[in-house]
């Protein structure tokens, strides 16, 4: 009898100095880079160009990075981490390479529609998903697989059983050949040292700003006859509302069961808001080594009044009810710091073309020792390091280009305060 084997193709190279990390220490594995090939896509697209996500689960923790472009295309992850708990030891690895049709877009951009699927597919009906963290993401790849053909392009399972130490790095490679594989994804290693103590702390966003570019966006008219075109200048803020249809600032955040956010619209923001000092929730930091780790989600964005908007917000407002919760036990509120994972309402307004994303983060925050300089670059390996300004406060400047349709639009920016409480 012939047999047929489902082996395939998927590699991990290992580059360590062969130490082994301790089960008891918390360790975070960062995305360095990631790259899909699409043109050995099994599905053809008359346009060429492909949209779609990678599905990564690491020890059982799962991230979800869209993708969209012709050929071999970067992926963008470099802001998140794909694991953040205790030592795993061998890392058990998913790779799942999925492109989405027209049809399957349309689906989810139906936020209701999808919030009612997402909760059937985690046997949560009538239950809040948001609260599911990272889980999420197997409900929007559930709902995908509902809605699309031939969505998965490739498939792939492994166990990394090299020794890590820290800095050590594992390049994954799936499907294609060894020189050019349909997949790669390189991860980083990162060691935080035995998690021996605990402290609760807040979580503060300060005075979010925008700075939109002075230039103005030219955008051409109707034709008049024997004259050639017309052209009309707005501001940023008039061509985002008057022509991407932008009605919303959404913000959303989380850390472990915690979830906090809000949605304005974006008209009245100037008048209505008044920003100095929001404490999201207080949640239990671990101390490792020389320093602290807590995780966190954030995400801010700009958003066009769509059937999406509502589910989002109800997502959001939700959640809100997990602020101020505590844990009753310090130590079970210690001994679960793991991977956050951005809820779904998150996940779906990255992937709508309408969506103009400000900030985005998916990682852990590293509360340093008194002395230590925060590096310069805000998010790097999906950290961010904030500085202690006083015994007990740690505070950094976030900021970020705004870009969207192919155009600067200025600048977005924020405070990001930890307190110990």
């Amino acid at each position: 009898m012939k047999r047929l084997s489902l082996a395939g193709q998927i590699q991990a190279i290992v580059r360590s100095s062969g130490g082994a990390i301790s089960r008891k220490h918390l360790v975070a594995v960062s995305v360095t880079s990631m790259r899909v090939d699409t043109r050995q896509f099994r599905s053809k697209d008359l346009t060429g160009r492909r949209e779609g996500f990678i599905s990564l689960s690491i020890a059982g923790q799962s991230s979800l990075f869209p993708y969209s472009g012709t050929g071999s295309v970067d992926v963008s992850g470099a802001d998140q981490i794909a694991f953040l708990g205790p030592c795993p030891g061998p890392l058990p690895v998913a790779i799942r390479v999925v492109e989405s049709d027209k049809k399957a877009r349309d689906a989810m951009l139906k936020g209701s529609q999808f919030a009612d699927a997402a909760a059937k597919v985690l046997g949560t009906a009538g239950v809040d998903p948001a609260e599911y963290g990272s889980r999420a993401v197997g409900a929007f790849l559930a709902v995908l697989a509902k809605c699309a053909d031939d969505d998965d392009e490739a498939v792939g399972f492994t166990v990394v059983e090299a020794p890590f130490d820290h800095a050590a790095t594992i390049e994954l490679t799936l499907g294609g050949a060894a020189d050019q594989p349909l997949a790669r994804v390189v991860l980083t290693v990162e060691d935080f040292g035995v998690r021996d103590t605990h402290s609760m702390v807040g979580v503060r966003i300060n005075k979010p700003w925008f700075e939109w570019t002075e230039k103005k966006i030219s955008i051409r008219r109707g034709r008049v006859t024997g004259k050639g075109y017309q052209r009309q200048a707005y501001t940023v803020q008039d061509w985002l509302r008057m022509k991407k249809r932008i009605t919303r600032w959404v913000f959303s955040a989380a850390s472990g069961r915690h979830r906090n956010g809000v949605a304005l619209p974006v008209k009245s923001l100037p008048d209505t808001v008044h920003w100095d000092t929001c404490e999201l929730f207080r949640i239990a930091s671990a101390k490792t080594m020389d320093r602290r780790v807590i995780p966190l989600t954030l995400s801010f964005s700009l958003q066009p009044d769509q059937a999406l908007l509502e589910p989002v917000v109800d997502l959001i407002r939700a959640g809100s009810q997990f602020v101020g919760s505590l844990d009753p036990e310090m130590k079970q509120a210690a001994s679960v710091i793991e991977k956050t994972g951005r809820s779904y309402g998150d996940l779906i307004t990255q992937f709508s073309p309408e969506t103009l994303v400000l900030f985005q983060f998916d990682g852990a925050v590293s509360l340093l020792p008194e002395g230590v300089a925060a590096r310069e670059r805000g998010v790097t390996g999906g950290q961010i390091q904030l500085a202690e300004i006083r015994p007990g406060v740690w505070r950094g400047s976030l900021s970020r280009d705004i870009r969207g349709w192919g155009k600067d639009l200025g600048r977005f920016g924020f405070d990001l305060d930890i307190t110990a409480v």
